[in-house]
């Protein structure tokens, strides 16, 4: 039987994987009577820099850790419904990883992660770690080579290490598709090391028969230091700060909501190979603010709408990232939305 584990403040508690902890000890109790209301799991993390959870169960009145049977996630996702369809699934035993820590990526060797999937039997990893600004990726591409690239071969390596069974999800971009025609699954034009970084992180998914999805999503973030593309339109306007959008750079992302119902419909499904997954009907980033403005109820006299030229980016881009969704909505039997309804639903949830 495990030993009694007592919670104190330095434990990370959350109501389910992964949404945001909750750090104070008064917060606990509530925490707890919620859980056992409404029968879903509480995780609280371990001494790891790299903020491991483990689900924790009731026994005597004592809170003991045990693993419980969910998704490894490798990132850092920020969804205010994750708690919702996010839950430990009965099928897969994992665990989820956050926050890569460049200052201790030498902690994070090979030998790290071959004890760290020998010791636990994980069903499934779902990889969402990243460097995904672009202009850093360009101006230190040591420390994007290391997180895009390395820190997902030596989780592979591992894999294949202690267990070839594990299924892996990985999460790419849609930063190397360049004319709607032809940006299905086939292609990519790279233009930037970012662009690069994450084609060489889908080969080494390859090598495990891997499900990669390239994507490109947006929603209300609860992570002050993360917000998203939609946080930072919303946030920008309200303070009356100027933002320059470009009507001449198109993209069809997806609501962060609607993508973990589809990660879950992945989980439970035996696939391999890449898929494109956003919306339909994708247009221009400046018509996406102007949308999300307009439905708001946010004036529009700092949105400026621009050209790609004007905007000042220190490397270079593609203009038309919208994704051809046949192939995923085909094999998944899943239909995409439209950008315009998952624009209108994501506005509820800033009111």
């Amino acid at each position: 039987m495990p030993s009694k584990q007592k919670l104190t403040q330095k434990d990370l508690i959350v109501l389910l994987l992964p949404t945001a902890p909750l750090r104070k000890i008064k917060t606990i109790k509530k925490v707890i009577d919620i859980s056992l209301k409404t029968k879903k799991d509480v995780f609280t993390a371990n001494s790891f820099e790299m903020s491991i959870k483990y689900a924790i169960i009731k026994q005597k009145e004592n809170w003991i850790p045990s693993y419980k049977k969910s998704p490894l996630l490798a990132g850092d996702t920020r969804s205010q419904d994750q708690q919702k369809y996010l839950r430990p699934n009965p099928v897969c035993c994992c665990l989820w990883v956050k926050n890569f820590n460049r200052n201790k990526k030498k902690e994070y060797n090979q030998e790290f992660f071959n004890n760290l999937f020998k010791k636990n039997n994980f069903t499934h990893v779902i990889n969402l770690a990243a460097c995904t600004n672009v202009d850093f990726c360009e101006n230190n591409k040591k420390i994007c080579y290391e997180i895009n690239v390395k820190f997902l071969e030596k989780i592979c390596n591992a894999i294949k290490l202690n267990n070839s069974k594990i299924k892996l999800i990985h999460f790419s971009t849609d930063q190397m598709y360049f004319r709607y025609n032809k940006n299905n699954e086939k292609n990519h034009k790279i233009k930037n090391y970012y662009t690069l970084s994450k084609i060489k992180s889908e080969k080494i998914a390859s090598s495990l028969d891997a499900v990669t999805l390239r994507t490109n999503f947006f929603g209300k973030s609860y992570i002050k230091s993360r917000p998203s593309f939609s946080d930072w339109i919303i946030n920008s306007l309200k303070n009356k700060k100027k933002i320059y959008l470009a009507d001449d750079i198109l993209f069809s992302p997806i609501s962060i909501d609607r993508l973990i119902k589809i990660i879950l419909n992945i989980i439970n499904k035996n696939k391999k190979g890449i898929y494109n997954i956003g919306s339909h009907n994708g247009f221009s980033k400046y018509h996406f603010a102007y949308l999300l403005a307009k439905m708001s109820n946010l004036k529009l006299d700092y949105l400026i709408r621009v050209k790609k030229k004007k905007i000042n980016f220190k490397d270079k881009r593609n203009n038309d990232m919208r994704m051809k969704l046949n192939k995923f909505e085909k094999e998944f039997n899943i239909k995409l939305p439209i950008l315009k309804r998952e624009l209108m639903y994501i506005t509820k949830l800033y009111y």
